[in-house]
């Protein structure tokens, strides 16, 4: 609704080569959701998003979460 904000907070990391988010940062340490983006972030399985036969690789990600706050 218009009485409603959106508060992206990125989320920096590396996923391993197993697909787990490790080293994960938020890029807005100071915003109060700061981390919650980041517990969530690593709760995401990566490990779909890698090609079937490919030689396993780490990859650095951004993730985006958005929180919804009245205003």
């Amino acid at each position: 609704t218009s009485a409603m904000t959106v508060r992206p907070v990125c989320v920096f990391g590396l996923v391993n080569s197993a697909g787990k988010l490790v080293e994960a940062h938020s890029l807005q340490p100071s915003d109060p959701n700061s981390k919650a983006a980041v517990k969530d972030a690593k709760a995401i399985n990566f490990s779909a998003m890698m090609a079937p036969g490919a030689p396993p690789q780490q990859h650095f990600v951004f993730v985006i979460e958005k929180f919804i706050s009245p205003e």
